[in-house]
This record gives C-alpha cells, sequence and structure tokens, in this order.
C-alpha cells in the first residue's frame, strides 16, 4: 500500500516519504505480512460456536434420535454429549469419532452448561415417488400461477383496449366538434364577404344612380332615395323568397301514367282452321 495524498511526495531515489513533519521521513509498507483472525468463539466446553450448537441463552442443543441411538449402541451419555456438541451428525462420523478418543479420560465429564436434548425427529430423505409427486406438484402450481398471469394479461389487454378504443371515440368527437367550427367560422367568414360585397354593390347602385340624375339635371337626392328604396325592396323580395317552404311534388298525374288493365282472351271462342293435307293443296292450286 502507498501513501496518497498531498502528504506523500515521490522522491529522487524512488521511495515514498512524507512530507508532513510528524517525526518520522520514511514509510514501511506493512501490507504484505499475512494476518490472521480467529472469529470463532468458544463455546462451555471450549468448542467452537458453530460445533457446540449454542443458543442466545448460552443452551447448546444436540439432536435427541442421534442421542438415542448411540445410547443403544452403549455409549456413555457424557462422551454421546460431547460427540454431539463437537458437530457429529451421522450415527458413522459419531461412532469414528468416539472410537478414535476412547481413552481420552476427559469425555466422561459432563460438558460445561445447560444441554437441551433436542426431541424433534429428523425428516427422513424423500423417496423418488415423494420426489415425483413435490416435482408434479410444483409443476401444477407453476402451470396455475402462469394461467393466472395469463388471465390478468388478458383481462389487462381487454381493458387497455377498451381504454384506446375511448381515447379513439373521444378524439374523434373532438376533430368533428373541431371541424364543425371550423366549418361554421368559414360560413361566417363568407357571409360577411357576401354581405360587404352586397353593401359595396348597392352602393355603387346608388351612386351610378345619382350620377344619372346629375346628368339628366334631375334632383340627385329624390334619385338617391329611389335607389335606396328599390334596394330595399329586392331585399325584402328575397327574404320573402327565403321563408317561403320548398314546393313538394304532387303525385295527382301518378295514376294517370298508370298502365291499362291487361285485356283477357277468350281462347275457347276461336275456331281451329281445317286440317288440309299438304298434296291436297298443291293439286288444287
Amino acid at each position: 500500500m502507498l501513501p496518497v495524498g498531498r502528504f506523500a511526495r515521490l522522491t529522487s531515489k524512488g521511495t515514498y516519504t512524507h512530507a508532513r513533519a510528524s517525526g518520522h521521513s520514511e514509510f514501511t509498507d506493512q501490507t504484505k505480512h499475512d494476518v490472521t483472525v480467529d472469529m470463532t468463539l468458544p463455546g462451555a466446553d471450549g468448542l467452537p460456536v458453530s460445533q457446540s450448537q449454542a443458543t442466545v441463552d448460552g443452551s447448546r442443543k444436540i439432536n435427541g434420535v442421534l442421542y438415542k441411538q448411540l445410547l443403544d449402541m452403549e455409549f456413555a451419555p457424557s462422551r454421546v454429549k460431547h460427540c454431539l456438541l463437537y458437530g457429529c451428525t451421522t450415527v458413522e462420523s459419531a461412532v469414528g469419532w468416539l472410537s478414535e478418543r476412547m481413552d481420552d479420560a476427559s469425555l466422561d465429564v459432563e460438558p460445561e452448561g445447560n444441554v437441551i436434548i433436542d426431541e424433534t425427529p429428523v425428516k427422513a430423505p424423500l423417496t423418488e415417488e415423494e420426489k415425483a409427486q413435490k416435482v408434479a406438484e410444483m409443476k401444477a402450481r407453476l402451470a396455475e400461477k402462469k394461467a393466472q398471469k395469463a388471465e390478468e394479461d388478458r383481462l389487462t389487454a381487454i381493458e387497455k383496449e377498451k381504454e384506446r378504443i375511448a381515447n379513439q371515440r373521444m378524439m374523434a368527437e373532438q376533430r368533428a366538434l373541431a371541424e364543425e367550427q371550423k366549418r361554421k367560422n368559414a360560413y361566417e367568414q363568407m357571409r360577411r364577404e357576401k354581405e360587404a360585397d352586397k353593401k359595396a354593390r348597392e352602393k355603387v347602385q346608388v351612386e351610378m344612380a345619382v350620377d344619372k340624375a346629375v346628368r339628366k339635371g334631375e334632383d340627385p337626392h329624390k334619385a338617391r332615395a329611389d335607389a335606396l328604396a328599390e334596394i330595399q325592396r329586392k331585399n325584402e323580395e328575397a327574404e320573402a323568397r327565403l321563408a317561403q317552404p320548398h314546393p313538394v311534388a304532387s303525385t295527382a298525374g301518378v295514376n294517370a301514367c298508370a298502365a291499362p288493365p291487361v285485356q283477357e282472351w277468350n281462347l275457347g271462342a276461336i275456331a281451329e282452321p281445317p286440317q288440309v293435307p299438304l298434296w291436297d293443296n298443291v293439286r288444287q292450286r
């Protein structure tokens, strides 16, 4: 590890020294030395906590089923407790551990502290049939979850489609309203333009009538009044024509154009012509 920061600098000899006046001028790298830290805490019998199975209150548990099996094999209870507290989990490992320590007299003393014999039965390994059943149940649950997810996705898609259709309908209505307003604005603009053109034409007509009266030596005021009265009369007639309802086509002449009845012929009253042989006709001629 090299010193970093504003207090470290590289000397001309290639070694790092501290520039700060702290009582020493050279830096010694101590990171290459191996350091081993033992993180395990000893139990009441000197074994690691992981092997002695210590609980929160200082008690330690051992496997009751394995404990009874070893007692049935005529091992001393104290030795069996030491063996299980050491961490043996099977009968073979426990027998091997006890056999190696037959001459150890310290195992005849009961372990220190509270040792609890756990009577909880150990679950036996699953058979092939049970494994197959577990796998089948898991597959069934996965299939059910998959089907449920597919149904949720389908319902979500339906809701999204409904929302999309509603949004499209709303946008179409808004576009229709915008188009209608646009048409109304265009019609109103056209109406104002036509009204302005009409007033301009009426003004020109009045001026032409006054100019004509001036050229003829007549009263221009009377000509202006007559022209305005004529314009007003024409406007009233146009408004009256617009106020009248449209004529409806009459159906009076429909019957007159109907086809004549079909004449019935009495075919029984027509006499049949005599049957004359062809050769007799030729001789008669």
